[in-house]
Parts: C-alpha cells; structure tokens; sequence
C-alpha cells in the first residue's frame, strides 16, 4: 500500500503506531525514504509511537506539539542517519521516552529557548548513543522537572549528567567514570544501579554524599574496582547492597561500613579477591541477611560479626541453590545445606570455620529460639562448618541429600513418592469440572495429558486443574 493511501492523518481512532524499516530499504534513496515517512502523518488522537530501522538523516515535520499533542511514549531505534531528534521536549503529555541506537545523536533537547522541556516526562532511557554528548545544550531549572526514572546505557561520551530533582530511580551502565561525578546531584534517589564501569579503581570522591534518601544500591561488573570509597560515607537510608563481580575488590573499609546503619541486606558475589569483611562489621546492627558468594580468598568472619544482632540469613554459596525451609514446634527455623549447586570458581573454600559468637545468632543448643532464620552452605566441602552449624543451630536441621544427613546426622531424611496416575486425574477432575455430572470429552481428552506431564506432583495437578475452567 502507498502511504498516502493508508491515509493515516484521517483515522482518529489510531492510537498506537509502529513504524519499522526492513533492512532491504538501505537500495531506497535517503530522499524517498524520508518522503515516504513524512506521508504517514497519523491522527492528532495518536498515544504511543513507536520508530525503528528508519533510514532518513531527519525526522518529519509532523513529529511535533502540534500532531503528537496526545502522545505519552515515544519509542526510537536504530534511526542510525538521524543526528537530532524532532522537537519532542515540546510534548505536553510524553511521559515515557526511549531512544536506542541512535549513534550519530549528539543531544536529546537541542533548543535554546527558555521554554520548560519536557514538562510531563517521568522516565528517559537511552541505549546505545555512542556520540552522546549532554542531555541538553543548555541545562536549566526547566529541564526533566518530573522525570523520576533515569537509564543509560552505552554512552561513552557521555560525561556530565544536569540536576534532577525528582528522580528517584537511576541506572547507569557501560558509560564513561566521569559521569559518576553527577550522582551526587540526585538528592531524591531511592534506587542507584551501576554496572559495567571497567575503568574505576576508587568510586569518585563524594559521589554518594547527599543521598539520604537512598534506599537501594547495586555495583557490578567494575573489572578494576579495589575499594568502594576512599572518604566517610553516610548512607544512612540504605537498606539493600549488593556487589557483584567486581573481580579486585579485596574489603570494606570500616569508614564505608559505619555509615551504612541501616542496612538490612547485603550480599557479595563472584569478588574473587574478597577477603576482608572488616570490624566495621559491628556498624551493621540492623543487618537481616548475608549473602557471600563465590569469594574464594575469604578465610573466616571477623570477631565483630557477634554485634549483628538483627541477623536472620546467612548464605555462603556458589550458585544459588534451591532453597526450601519450615519450622518446627518450636518455631526454630531448619537449616538447610545445599551441594552440588555451582563452579568451584563460585564457592568459598577457604571460608572453613564458622565463629562460636554466631551461636548468639544462630541459637543455642538448648532451647533458645535463635534470631537467624536461615544458614545455607553450598558447596561445603568440610566437614567442620557443618557440624558446627548444626550444633548452634540447637538440631532444628534437615539436609538435602544423605552425604550431609550422614555428616550432621540430622532429623531423619523422608522419600517421598509421587501419586499414582489414577490418583492425579482423580485430583484433577475434581478441581478442573467440580459437580460437573456430563466431562466434556474434548476438555476429557487434554486433561489427561496434562495429568501426564505432572509426575505425580499434587501440587501441579491441582493448580493446572484449577486454570481448567478458565
């Protein structure tokens, strides 16, 4: 069909559109191309947008307040020619703005009016700009005022971030370390995310001062990254970190762990050269779950871990293992102890003695019901942590396979068996037709083979039975 023909401008009811190039447009003309899209001017009532592969070096003129005044999300990829956007900071109602692969953009806004930019955006992501240079060529108190949700990935060039005070959410990934300098601005965040940043030692000085209001922080992937920060840090909000892959990290300065008081979570993963949690370890006295995985230089826990007195789960692990735990009636938590659930590269070897001040947190062997919850070891290939672990944990423990049941000598392992194909339908029939007293044969016929497939679990015969009817 002619563009013109598809007569786009006259269908009010039109309020979603997807535009795409095929890669064998690249033999049509930039010329023809950009004709052929200036004709698929769609209706003013138009909400969601979506452009991609498109092979021109500008945007329509249409792609302005005026046709796209009802719009809330524009989505632009692989525009690769275009080297600026239509004027979309003019859009009264955008609220969602996705910009992937445009390589050659040097600018998200590039007016140099005073007018307010983006006035209702709440959340910008853009991915793949490898020639971005700022988000504005002029900052200003009008730019972004309602974006609460910011994601960049893969800017390079990208160095300097404007001030936002309404974001909340703020991911930044495979970008340039400068540009971490601009976090300290975000006074309002509640979640940071960073990954992918190869070239950093040290976080920048002062990068997480200001964020009071932070509640959630993430690191992964800094290849280089030895110490999280070289200055006090006070992140008194936080509740939740988590490092991951951040191969030359060796510890937690104690000036890093003391500002973090109100921290619940906090979980180390595949940081090869971790060694040292520190005595600032005491600081964590809010602290509910620990996680240490895959960090194979790290040899024991310091002495202060006794003051983490709000401990409930403790994980030292390789891969995350299935995880399965009750209680008895006592209202001990049981501990389980998972193998066989990672690379030897993912576990902590040397980690082979669990300290007796833990036993405060894990229970005593009479009758006090411990603070922590859980523990779970994988991968242990030492005896002693186990049989320790089972002692302070007062003999509320169950294991997982008969090589631990052997070592721990645990409540007695059950085998169970499933249920009987007759016994599955029967199940299943009451849940799928009820007082039904005519089985529709159709219906009949697959629930059997669903039956089938559920190994004798009751649980999935009566959840798939119960979906029947719907």
């Amino acid at each position: 069909m002619d563009a013109q023909e598809a007569n786009l401008v006259e269908k009010p009811n039109l309020r979603h559109l997807e535009l795409s190039w095929e890669l064998d447009s690249e033999s049509e003309s930039q010329e023809k191309v950009e004709k052929v899209f200036e004709a698929l001017q769609p209706h003013s009532n138009l909400e969601i947008l979506k452009i991609e592969g498109y092979k021109g070096a500008k945007f329509p003129v249409w792609m302005d307040y005026q046709i796209l005044s009802n719009v809330v999300s524009i989505t632009l990829s692989n525009c690769e020619n275009c080297r600026q956007l239509p004027p979309l900071w003019q859009l009264p109602r955008l609220r969602y703005l996705t910009i992937i692969n445009l390589i050659n953009l040097e600018y998200i806004d590039t007016s140099f009016q005073g007018e307010r930019k983006f006035p209702s955006l709440e959340e910008l992501c853009i991915n793949g700009l490898s020639r971005l240079q700022r988000l504005s060529r002029q900052d200003g108190s009008e730019l972004f005022s309602c974006l609460t949700k910011l994601k960049i990935y893969g800017c390079p060039e990208l160095t300097t971030l404007p001030c936002l005070p309404s974001a909340k959410f703020l991911c930044i990934s495979s970008c340039n370390g400068e540009l971490l300098k601009s976090i300290s601005h975000f006074r309002s965040l509640t979640v940071l995310i960073l990954r992918g940043i190869c070239d950093l030692v040290y976080l920048p000085h002062g990068i997480l001062q200001n964020l009071s209001s932070l509640r959630r922080m993430s690191i992964k992937s800094f290849k280089k990254l030895k110490e999280l920060a070289t200055d006090r840090v006070r992140l008194n909000g936080l509740k939740s970190l988590t490092i991951s892959e951040c191969p030359e990290l060796e510890a937690f300065p104690e000036q890093v762990l003391e500002g973090l008081n109100s921290l619940q979570h906090l979980s180390l993963e595949r940081c090869m050269k971790f060694s040292n949690l520190s005595e600032g370890l005491r600081h964590l006295s809010a602290l509910e779950s620990l996680t240490l995985n895959g960090c194979p230089e790290l040899v024991t826990f310091p002495s202060s871990v006794k003051y983490l007195s709000s401990l409930r789960e403790l994980t030292m692990c390789g891969e995350p293992a299935s995880f399965f735990a009750g209680r008895n009636s006592n209202g001990i938590c049981d501990v389980v102890f998972a193998t066989e659930c990672g690379e030897e590269h993912n576990n902590c070897p040397k980690l082979t003695v669990l300290p007796e001040s833990m036993s405060h947190h894990l229970g005593s062997p009479v009758s006090s019901p411990p603070s922590s919850r859980y523990l779970q070891c994988s991968s242990c290939k030492d005896e002693e942590p186990l049989r320790l672990a089972y002692l302070l944990m007062g003999k509320a423990a169950f294991a997982l396979d008969e090589r631990l049941h052997s070592i721990m000598g645990t409540l007695p392992m059950h085998h169970l068996s499933g249920l009987s194909e007759d016994e599955c339908w029967l199940l299943f029939k009451e849940r799928a037709f009820g007082q039904e007293k005519e089985e529709r044969p159709n219906l009949v016929a697959i629930g059997k083979e669903i039956v089938k497939k559920c190994s004798g679990v009751p649980l999935a015969v009566k959840s798939l039975g119960s979906l029947m009817p719907l």
